[in-house]
């Protein structure tokens, strides 16, 4: 076993994260035998790319609808299309072995189904004049594959491996994204205090101090679990709300039992998730460990409560305006920006990656407490050592949760 270092030693060392580039993934639409090469440049520049050669109208839309689907959350989505290209009067036509495909239906299919944060479609042809208006955070672009250096600069966030091939991490920043886009943060094994001192603000009697070592590495999702990314749903259809909004409305029991046999199952099959490895919710230690990010201080960033509107959407004045049923303890003064949940990864993210450790929902972990705070919590109990429980069959519309992958045997 490799040696096992105090979590602030490793966060003073590798505090690296906060500013890293987009995850990027690509579909590449053509002729069989043109996109290989593309593919091969776009991978070196950290994309990842899938290929659909050949497809007629039927398939070119459903390849990408399911593209979409499982675009990295908060990622830029890219679709290049090499074949025959016409315009009319206010759209593009796409045009498949058989059919055609217009690019504001394309356009709207990536911006509803995707958790991609940009979308981009780069026609490889002279400019088509396009009538209508683009969907928010499409973007159309015309030329070859060696447009793409232009229309999106430098290198995107490479993951350890592809979604199709999981692998544990090595060290703090690395990140690794799986078959649905959801994005996730390497914890390496470590120590940390848990709890809080005495004589903190907020402090609860369950908050005692403790040494707890963490004997494994592990995977946590860097943001909340999306509405899009709900393990129940194994079709196309797109949610009835913003799809990056946090999921909410379950239980934990249900949560639990979600995660680890749809999740598992579906990391056997598409990933090669060895059998000793499993999606789990975090334990309360874990979870504590990865907000932390190898800080002591009641949040992840500093002990200045008014700083966290730059890192949480929790009980703030507009949520105390607002008249709600539990806005009474929220904080007079302090504005997040946000009266009810937000989109995930709206705010500032800890030293290891992770959005919204301190707010927009609490989380479940394995034992069925909550952590973390939420749109509703004061600003005390949004601290890293902060924790609560609810019935196992209760579910409200602040509480939601993020995942892991860890070792079967802890």
């Amino acid at each position: 076993m490799d040696r096992i270092f105090p979590a602030t030693f490793v966060f003073l060392l590798l505090t690296v994260i906060a500013s890293r580039a987009q995850h990027r993934a690509a579909l590449l639409i053509g002729p069989a035998g043109e996109l290989t090469a593309v593919a091969a440049d776009w991978e070196k520049k950290g994309v990842h790319c899938r290929l659909q050669n050949d497809p007629d109208s039927k398939k070119l839309k459903s390849s990408v609808e399911g593209f979409a689907n499982h675009s990295p959350t908060n990622g830029s989505a890219i679709v290049y299309f090499r074949g025959e290209a016409t315009a009319d009067t206010t759209d593009i036509q796409l045009h498949g072995t058989k059919g055609s495909y217009a690019v504001s239906e394309l356009l709207a299919d990536l911006a509803r189904r995707g958790g991609s944060r940009s979308n981009l479609l780069i026609i490889d042809s002279p400019k088509l004049e396009f009538g209508s208006d683009l969907p928010d955070g499409c973007r159309i672009a015309f030329g070859g594959a060696d447009l793409f250096g232009t229309v999106l600069p430098g290198i995107g966030t490479k993951a350890v491996s592809p979604p199709d091939r999981f692998v544990p991490g090595k060290k703090i920043g690395d990140e690794w994204v799986n078959a649905r886009g959801t994005v996730f943060c390497w914890c390496p094994q470590g120590k940390f205090t848990a709890g809080s001192p005495p004589g903190t603000p907020g402090r609860f009697p369950d908050e005692a101090q403790r040494e707890v070592v963490i004997p494994h590495g592990f995977w946590i999702s860097k943001y909340e679990l999306t509405v899009t990314e709900n393990p129940r749903s194994r079709s196309n259809r797109q949610p009835e709300t913003h799809k990056n909004l946090p999921l909410t409305m379950v239980n934990h029991d249900d949560a639990k039992q979600m995660t680890l046999r749809i999740l598992t199952e579906e990391g056997r099959k598409h990933a090669a998730l060895p059998d000793d490895w499993q999606y789990s919710l975090p334990t309360e230690e874990q979870w504590e460990y990865a907000a932390r990010a190898g800080t002591t201080t009641n949040y992840s960033f500093v002990d200045d409560q008014s700083r966290l509107p730059e890192h949480a959407n929790f009980g703030d004045k507009s949520y105390y305006d607002s008249l709600d049923i539990f806005s009474n303890s929220a904080h007079r003064t302090l504005d997040d920006g946000a009266v009810r949940s937000a989109r995930v990864g709206s705010y500032k993210p800890n030293a290891w990656g992770l959005h919204d450790v301190h707010g927009n929902v609490a989380e479940w972990c394995l034992n069925g407490a909550i952590r973390g705070g939420g749109w509703v919590s004061s600003p005390e109990n949004c601290r890293s050592a902060y924790r609560d429980h609810f019935s196992s069959r209760n579910q409200q519309p602040f509480i939601g949760y993020r995942i892991v992958i860890q070792p079967s045997r802890q």
